[in-house]
């Protein structure tokens, strides 16, 4: 199957579009297509140097380097260490000291050229600033998912929340050309966006196993995959209950219709695996009270790009996404002859692409119904007027799979002044606030790769949730995505 807007490298697939508001990520070993599809084999592993000094080369090659003839392994570090302080508008407000700091390391290893492994463990605690604390007073990162909060009963505001998270990937895949088949723990992404109508680049890594088949014009997958709430269930023979889980099937299937036109489909089934039990009156939707069930959701998206060229060098993608679900969920609804009505969840996303020699710039769209969004925070006030039986929930980690906020206008764009120094500009509209920054950096080492960056910003709240303020930060790091 073509992919006319294939990234790359690993480095330059991440460096504009995986990035969450002042929640770092860690660079993923993908060469993601247009379609966010992540391949079975994903490694990234540069040769090593030929420099004549020792230094120049450990400034080209992996950090640990265990190559052999037919086997390579390397590891590299995954760091990020970052200081700013946050000005409020408001009078009476105390400036705000805010920190961020990522360590861990990530492997790579490419066994007899027939199988690809590779994974990173990673530790994280910082204070946030204002906009991540409004998740992270929840328990929950976006991208790495659940949290730790407070540091001595203490700093568990949205504007002084101290977080502390962890979190693993790791993945082994093997592929003849034709079929493919891989297993780990990642979040698997479906779409062009950086939200999705599917599975966004913010959700939380997940256990997964998939196969899939490719062969001219088109590409079919077939996934299962493990999803875990932050909500416990029952009590049982432990001495703390155990957190909810849903089990998922994924179907994907995408075919060049013409040489710049890509559709891509999808079709997700998600399961709970724990019981909820039926209430009375449910008896016209086939419930008894009392009576166990499983709740349950369908999910079909699918995505139409279309791939164009402008200037000499220029490659454009516009992509649209949507996604409807269907399950057991109902709403009451008074003065109506049916006591239910079913709720179809809807998610849109739309989106347009630019890249250049030096310039890349992306514009973003994307909104969710309520019914998709009814345990965010945003919908609590919601959940007294839900009755009838329970949809299954799109939630990994207690991270929202299709994206963190309920609707969004994105801008982004990075421009290159030399083949190491970058500036980039990225702004936001969502429900909680719209924010704009400014971000210039300059990588110190390619391969792993190491940068220097520097961030000021601004951010004015929409609702009561968060103040007005700004921000300025300094910081190091190795393998991580920062900023917007």
């Amino acid at each position: 199957m073509k992919k006319p807007f294939v990234k790359s490298n690993a480095l330059s697939a991440l460096r504009f579009g995986w990035v969450i508001f002042l929640s770092a990520s860690a660079e993923a070993q993908v060469m993601q297509d247009s379609t966010g599809h992540i391949p079975a084999l994903r490694t990234h592993i540069t040769p090593p140097s030929n420099a004549s000094t020792w230094w120049e080369r450990v400034g080209e090659q992996h950090l640990l380097d265990f190559s052999e003839e037919q086997n390579k392994v390397v590891v590299d570090p995954i760091v990020q260490v970052m200081a700013g302080t946050v000005q409020f508008e408001d009078d009476g407000q105390a400036d705000l000291i805010i920190w961020d700091n990522i360590r861990g390391a990530r492997f790579q290893a490419e066994l007899d050229e027939r199988f690809h492994i590779g994974g990173e463990l990673l530790e994280r605690q910082g204070v946030a600033d204002p906009l991540l604390g409004l998740w992270a007073v929840q328990q929950r990162i976006p991208g790495w998912g659940r949290s730790k909060l407070g540091r001595n009963n203490g700093w568990n505001t949205a504007e002084q929340a101290y977080y502390d998270a962890s979190r693993v990937r790791g993945w082994t895949g093997w592929s003849n050309g034709l079929w493919s088949m891989d297993t780990g723990i990642d979040a698997m992404h479906f779409g062009a966006g950086r939200a999705s109508a599917l599975i966004s680049k913010t959700a939380a890594p997940a256990p997964y196993a998939r196969v899939g088949f490719e062969q001219k014009q088109n590409r079919t997958e077939v996934s299962i995959s493990q999803w875990m709430s932050d909500e416990r269930g029952p009590l049982g023979e432990t001495a703390e209950s155990l957190l909810n889980r849903s089990h998922v099937l994924t179907v994907q299937h995408i075919r060049e219709i013409k040489p710049r036109w890509l559709v891509q489909s999808a079709y997700q089934f998600v399961r709970e695996k724990g019981a909820s039990i039926a209430s009375a009156g449910w008896e016209a939707l086939g419930y008894h009270e009392g009576e166990s069930y499983h709740a349950k959701r369908h999910v079909i998206g699918i995505e139409n790009q279309i791939h164009f060229r402008f200037l000499r060098t220029g490659k454009g993608l516009f992509y649209l996404q949507q996604s409807i679900g269907f399950g057991g969920q109902s709403r009451r609804v008074g003065g109506t002859l049916d006591p239910y009505r079913s709720i179809q969840p809807l998610t849109s996303v739309a989106g347009i692409h630019l890249k250049t020699n030096r310039l890349e710039l992306r514009v973003e769209a994307y909104q969710k119904s309520e019914a998709v969004c009814s345990t965010c925070f945003e919908f609590e006030e919601l959940t007294p007027s839900i009755e009838g039986p329970r949809l299954a929930s799109l939630q990994q980690a207690g991270i929202d799979v299709q994206g963190i906020w309920n609707e969004s206008l994105r801008i982004e764009g990075t421009f290159e002044l030399s083949p190491r120094w970058r500036v980039a500009m990225r702004a936001e509209q969502n429900n909680a606030a719209s924010w704009g920054q400014l971000q210039t950096s300059y990588t110190i080492h390619p391969t792993w790769p190491l940068e220097l960056y520097g961030t000021i910003g601004m951010a004015e709240a929409r609702n009561q949730l968060v103040s007005n303020y700004r921000w300025l930060s300094i910081g190091i790091n190795a393998a991580v995505s920062n900023g917007m």
